[in-house]
């Protein structure tokens, strides 16, 4: 994303209602140019909603887009300046791959010469030259993706709206084409607008991630700001894998350091602002947790129980249980020596600045 990017696309006070059923809830959201930002949540959040009132296919019931500094209200999808690429390709089968690709400019009659020129172009950009008189049926599920981003990008769209493009494909071609959009948008330097409801695409493939739920956006930053610091129990429990625990505060130790009495034990936390009595949550991230004495020094000690490890290509995963029988995640690299049984009595260790409250 540039240094000095202005912004591209201004969401204020945006609302979808349909009938009773609020699918984008007053969301209020800055898009710059030549940034990849994505819309990550479950099914039925209100990001593919959000995506299809920016690309103009769905009207709002409330707030307005502008695009370029334009309220787009009353234009319609082709009049914007932006192209959506969506999960099904939508090529047309009777033709072949260079009639896809330049079927839009056909529509806005470009000289013949000029649209074979840009097709040309736009099939290099995705590494398919010569591939134009081949047919939709002729190619693979990450050849025919290829190509709906061909179609979209030979259109110079400012902003490239991309609905679970990737959806479709196998894991491991699924992969390999999160690397090879991402290097795409850097080349082409447009904006991306991304939705997806694939945690690990949205945290290998953006510049920010914006998590919806219920209609609105629980919280936008960049990868390692909403990994490592996580607003609300829905976001920490939604990116990767944490550990939610709940507890009374007792005491404010120092400055944005809090005594917190959980069923299990009683440890600091990190937090603002928290009153002596009140009920939170905070989370530690499993790979932020030993079982063994790390080489660093820590200041939290839970004692539990040791129950299994599960061994997971590149990691092992162990699961202990408290006093309480709730059960903790613990991450660590495969390859790590295990020296415990199911059943064996061991002590957690983390520091405190790895225990953090969540807001809500």
């Amino acid at each position: 994303m540039a240094e000095q990017a202005n912004i591209i696309v201004q969401i204020r006070d945006l609302q979808k209602v349909y009938e009773d059923t609020i699918a984008v809830d007053h969301i209020d959201l800055d898009i710059m140019e030549g940034e990849f930002l994505t819309f990550l949540g479950s099914s039925g959040c209100g990001k593919t909603t959000t995506l299809r009132i920016i690309a103009g296919f769905e009207e709002p019931t409330g707030g307005k887009v502008l695009i370029g500094g334009k309220d787009v209200k009353d234009q319609p999808p082709h009049e914007r300046n932006v192209n959506t690429v969506f999960q099904s390709y939508a090529l047309f089968p009777h033709m072949n791959i260079e009639q896809n690709v330049g079927f839009g400019l056909k529509m806005k009659k470009m000289p013949k010469d000029r649209i074979r020129k840009k097709v040309e172009e736009a099939l290099k950009l995705v590494r398919l030259e010569g591939y134009g008189h081949r047919r939709p049926n002729q190619l693979s599920g990450g050849q025919k993706q290829r190509v709906a981003i061909a179609r979209a990008i030979v259109n110079e769209p400012r902003v490239l709206l991309l609905d679970e493009p990737l959806g479709a494909l196998d894991m491991k071609l699924r992969k390999q084409m999160q690397v090879e959009l991402k290097h795409l948008q850097r080349e082409l330097d447009i904006t991306f607008v991304y939705v997806t409801h694939d945690q690990e695409e949205a945290l290998t493939m953006s510049d920010r991630i914006a998590i919806m739920n219920d209609g609105r956006i629980e919280q936008i930053g960049t990868a390692v700001e909403i990994y490592e610091n996580p607003r609300t129990r829905f976001v920490a429990d939604f990116i990767g894998e944490t550990n939610l625990f709940s507890g009374t505060v007792l005491s404010q130790e120092e400055e944005g350091v809090y005594r917190v009495q959980t069923s299990n034990f009683t440890l600091p936390v990190l937090g603002e602002g928290l009153e002596v009595g009140e009920t939170v949550s905070f989370t530690v991230r499993p790979e932020r947790i030993f079982i063994t004495q790390p080489d660093q020094p820590v200041d939290v000690v839970v004692e539990a129980t040791f129950k299994e490890f599960i061994y997971i290509g590149s990691i092992i995963k162990s699961i202990v249980s408290l006093a309480d029988g709730k059960e903790v995640t613990v991450t660590d690299q495969a390859g790590m020596e295990m020296r415990f049984q199911p059943g064996d009595s061991v002590k957690l260790r983390w520091q405190t600045s790895q225990s953090l409250v969540l807001r809500k």
